[in-house]
């Protein structure tokens, strides 16, 4: 058995303490995606949930002032 000498075993620390690094920063990008997965989901329904909303609005522009649509410029119904 050979021991290492002083240079190789500070080498071998410089390599562990890379390894540990890069190793760490993986697992902190893991936990950013994860979250910005779970963010991106809750947008998603968000977004659904809005939608939903603007196609009630409509239907009850409809529904009081007949077919046609509605001018987001001008915050008028145009009739058909």
């Amino acid at each position: 058995m050979k021991d290492l000498t002083n240079v190789e075993k500070e080498r071998l620390l410089r390599l562990s303490k890379k390894f540990i690094k890069v190793h760490q920063d993986i697992f902190k990008i893991e936990d950013s995606i994860k979250s910005m997965q779970e963010r991106s989901y809750k947008l998603i329904d968000e977004l659904e949930k809005c939608r939903n909303s603007e196609k009630d609005f409509i239907r009850d522009l409809t529904q009081k002032y007949g077919s046609g649509s509605l001018d987001p410029l001008t915050l008028t119904w145009k009739k058909e």
